[in-house]
């Protein structure tokens, strides 16, 4: 089968998780001997007169430069001028770039088209192209962008800062849902790892004529268990060399920005000094320096270590010798990665009551967005043996998850 993926991002260029799971399902179809071609955006700097091809992993990549102001990964530095009128642009389009992407159609002969986040790569353009091939078109869904202009869809406190409130407000919602919901329209078949995501676009009014289906995403199951898995039982493990002095060891994987609220579990370890707790901190970005700052104000119990960004390899070493994992969002989140790798191992997970999250984990593993007095009741609960792992059977392999995506546009 020839298959053409679009995706706004294309490993190494990347953002979030939505960009590897199009690497992965590409590069896993080309195994099944599928013919793969890949169509993303890069700077103007990267191509030749605006265009860049390559194949890498066996899968042809076509990088252009969209017409838009910047470019996506640059948007944190930009005025609100300026995102306003990336987003018209964006919306809108040009006629260079649908020229380009029914070029790519026309040259890749696809039997289906595949795709992913589209923001940022004139997605009115984009998809007028797309749906005069009149060729089979899947969307996968992996977060808010077309329901929410900044794409991040915030609770607690911090949805009311800044232009945050007016991203998120009613009416700014409406017109924009109104808006992406006209320009995408209803491809044959919109797929999403969660329950939750579906429902909230069609909540919206978009893809209310689409067919849906829920995809877990998939994750590695080929990691060695017997090396990675921290607990047997699949209850929280706790280190008791001496009963007397357990310590609860906390791991934190994914970008230190505002939006994954690791400020809110340091906040919450103010409040559990009756116990050793460790939390190893993986990841980079620009919240570093303020939540260095902020564990100088916990207590001697606590143990807080900072690892930057790791291979991910030694992410499975820190999951063995950890109690649980924490996901502390206070955006809503669809199906993180890092929980299907915790629960591949068997490690269990607390993490936000936010978008699909609840669909993947144990429920006495919840607490609110942005609470961090609920975030030590979960810590005492780990402390306690309380929090259970879920289970792995539900996760599937990147194999399996290029099989059922393609058998349902069959």
């Amino acid at each position: 089968m020839k298959i053409l993926i679009v995706s706004n991002l294309y490993p190494p260029e990347s953002r979030g998780g939505a960009e590897m799971i199009a690497r992965d399902f590409a590069e896993e179809a080309v195994r099944q001997n599928h013919e793969l071609w890949s169509l993303s955006t890069t700077t103007r700097e990267n191509t030749d007169e605006g265009i860049a091809d390559d194949v890498v992993g066996g899968v042809k990549i076509r990088r252009y430069a969209p017409k838009l102001p910047y470019y996506i990964l640059e948007d944190a530095e930009q005025s609100l001028g300026s995102r306003l009128m990336w987003h018209a642009k964006d919306l809108v389009g040009s006629r260079a770039t649908s020229d380009l992407v029914t070029e790519t159609i026309k040259e890749s002969s696809p039997d289906v088209i595949v795709t992913f986040n589209l923001r940022g790569m004139e997605i009115g353009s984009v998809v007028r192209a797309i749906r005069r091939s009149r060729i089979n078109w899947i969307h996968e869904l992996h977060d808010v962008q077309l329901l929410v202009p900044s794409g991040l869809e915030w609770f607690g406190p911090q949805k009311r800062v800044g232009l945050r409130w007016l991203w998120q407000s009613r009416i700014v919602k409406m017109f924009y849902g109104w808006l992406t919901g006209y320009i995408m329209g209803s491809p044959g078949l919109v797929v999403s790892p969660s329950v939750y995501m579906i429902d909230a676009h069609k909540k919206m009014g978009l893809f209310v004529k689409s067919e849906s289906h829920v995809l877990i995403n998939p994750v590695d199951l080929d990691v060695d268990r017997a090396r990675f898995t921290p607990n047997m039982d699949g209850r929280a493990k706790v280190d008791k060399t001496q009963d007397h002095d357990k310590v609860t060891k906390l791991l934190y994987v994914g970008q230190l920005e505002l939006h994954k609220g690791v400020h809110d579990v340091l906040e919450a370890l103010k409040h559990v000094s009756e116990h050793k707790v460790e939390l190893d901190i993986v990841g980079a970005g620009s919240q570093q320096d303020e939540l260095m700052n902020q564990v100088l104000e916990l207590p001697d119990s606590v143990v807080v270590r900072f690892h930057g960004r790791v291979s991910h390899e030694r992410v499975f070493e820190f999951m063995a010798s950890a109690s649980a994992l924490v996901l502390p969002s206070v955006v809503v989140e669809n199906c993180p990665g890092v929980i299907l790798e915790a629960r591949s191992v068997g490690l269990p997970v607390i993490a936000s009551n936010v978008g699909g999250i609840p669909e993947l984990i144990a429920p006495e593993g919840l607490f609110e967005p942005a609470d961090p007095r609920g975030i030590a009741e979960k810590i005492h609960l780990l402390a306690e043996g309380k929090v259970s792992a879920s289970s792995k059977d539900d996760l599937i392999s990147v194999s399996i998850y290029v099989d059922n995506l393609l058998k349902q546009q069959k």
